[in-house]
């Protein structure tokens, strides 16, 4: 096997169109995005055995103040995961060969890693992959990740009656009042989005984890069938906005669902409108992000859930692990 940078962007594409578990955030298109907007340098990765791509693997490389980086997918992208990308035939493979097959993909991986010699590499792996030993076995750290989804086969009557209680009847409430959700599509909206978000971070005396408006605004435009930013209307006032992302038959709830008006049950209302959207327009799983922090769990367990979970894979040398802290305790963090 080989390690390559791929610097054909239809080969790239073609690979990832044909993975059962790809993402939006796989494709050529947004990573280049996450480059330009992230100042870190995207490297392609292509695993090939003898001359056929078998594997896929972004990372995005910064040095900075002497330390070099890699990650997969950066901070500030808001990206929950990219990681490897395997090729339709590995699941159809006998156990003994897919993890031979894995080991020698993570083999040549973890070599080019090194050569590299990043003093900080943190690698979020997607929610389908969870053989994660290879890794371990190079000396990784892992810790994990986690996130609610919900089944869209059942008839909407049957999801919403596996709602709690409470749920069902907050829903029932806001229904009555006179709330009205609305595609939104101007710069205004975007901005408007953005500065909603910047405040609640600010008022949870945090920085904004997300690059800028612009990033918004440019895979809005690059993206109009698959990512839509939404406002929801009571008369003629915006009491919440969110930005959602629709793949491979999953619509996830990404950004925002910042309540603006606590009188309303906003948030219900809008998870069970999107899950008729989502199930309307035959998507089989709506994702609901946010089981990992505990206030934010302790209301989404209430649409009764199911709980994925993914890796994050590491290594840290020291000068990394003093990084890592200078950037949750100095720069994540407001003065």
């Amino acid at each position: 096997m080989t390690i390559e940078i791929i610097e054909d962007a239809s080969e790239w594409d073609i690979f990832v169109e044909e993975s059962p578990d790809k993402t939006l955030f796989h494709t050529w298109k947004f990573l280049k995005i996450v480059e330009k907007h992230s100042n870190y340098t995207f490297l392609p990765y292509g695993i090939y055995e003898k001359k056929n791509l078998i594997s896929l693997f972004p990372l995005f490389y910064q040095k900075r103040m002497g330390m070099r980086f890699l990650f997969s997918t950066p901070p500030m992208s808001l990206i929950p995961f990219t990681g490897l990308l395997m090729n339709p035939n590995y699941s159809q493979l006998r156990q003994r060969h897919k993890e031979h097959r894995l080991n020698t993909v993570v083999s040549e991986i973890n070599a080019e890693i090194d050569t590299i010699a990043p003093h900080y590499v943190l690698i979020s792996m997607g929610f389908s992959f969870q053989d994660i030993r290879p890794f371990l076995w190079h000396g990784f750290g892992m810790s994990v990740g986690y996130t609610y989804t919900i089944n869209l086969n059942p008839t909407l009557d049957s999801i919403c009656n596996s709602f709690e209680g409470t749920c069902r009847r907050e829903i029932r409430v806001a229904e009555k009042d006179n709330l009205s959700l609305r595609q939104m599509k101007e710069i205004d909206d975007i901005e408007q989005f953005f500065g909603i978000l910047e405040e609640r971070y600010r008022q949870q005396l945090l920085n904004l984890p997300l690059f800028s408006p612009d990033y918004i605004k440019e895979i809005l435009a690059t993206f109009p069938d698959n990512i839509k930013l939404y406002s929801l209307f009571h008369d003629k006032t915006v009491v919440d906005m969110i930005l959602n992302y629709e793949y491979n038959n999953r619509l996830t709830l990404w950004m925002g669902g910042v309540n603006l008006d606590r009188s309303i049950h906003c948030n219900e209302y809008l998870v069970w409108e999107f899950i008729k959207q989502a199930k309307s327009k035959g998507c089989h799983t709506l994702e609901i992000q946010g089981a990992d922090i505990q206030r934010l769990s302790l209301f989404k367990s209430k649409f009764n859930p199911r709980l994925e979970f993914n890796f994050h894979i590491h290594k840290k040398s020291l000068l990394g692990k003093c990084a890592e802290w200078a950037y949750m305790n100095v720069v994540k963090k407001r003065g």
